[in-house]
């Protein structure tokens, strides 16, 4: 089924969360569902219908090099996370949030935010690795009308 309109992912972001600040923890978090969303429609689009969706090199060319753009942007959520779980960690106010919970929250914001930073540190190979394999599918073509 097609849709009526054409859909323009900018200006989907634009109307319904705006780049302009205030920003609220809810919006950020609505923000983040539908990320996931969208990679799980992603992963549906290619699973059922390759051939239809991705009919052509140029296709998966373009399809590789937007999901290697907006992987461009992960490093820099990442490092702000990680950046907020400092300011956390040396917050005195910082309390474990369970009765069980870490015997040193501080250590444990320390721990997260590191771990946002290494994910940071690969999340930029992973879009060079993706960018180039976008690049290799410009390369070629399907010598033929139906795409196989």
């Amino acid at each position: 089924m097609s849709r009526a309109t054409a859909l323009d992912g900018e200006g989907v972001v634009s109307t319904v969360w705006g780049l302009d600040a205030p920003h609220t923890v809810e919006e950020l978090g609505e923000a983040m569902l539908a990320l996931q969303h969208l990679i799980r429609w992603s992963n549906h689009a290619t699973l059922n219908a390759p051939r239809t969706v991705l009919p052509d090199a140029e296709n998966v060319a373009t399809v590789t090099r937007r999901l290697g753009d907006a992987l461009g942007g992960l490093p820099q959520l990442l490092d702000q996370l990680a950046g907020r779980c400092d300011g956390m960690a040396e917050d005195p106010a910082l309390r474990a949030a369970q009765w069980n919970g870490p015997d040193d929250p501080r250590r444990a914001a320390s721990s997260a935010a590191a771990e946002l930073r290494a994910v940071s540190a690969v999340a930029g190979a992973l879009r060079e690795r993706i960018q180039r394999a976008a690049s290799a599918m410009t390369t070629i073509y399907l010598d033929d009308e139906d795409g196989r």
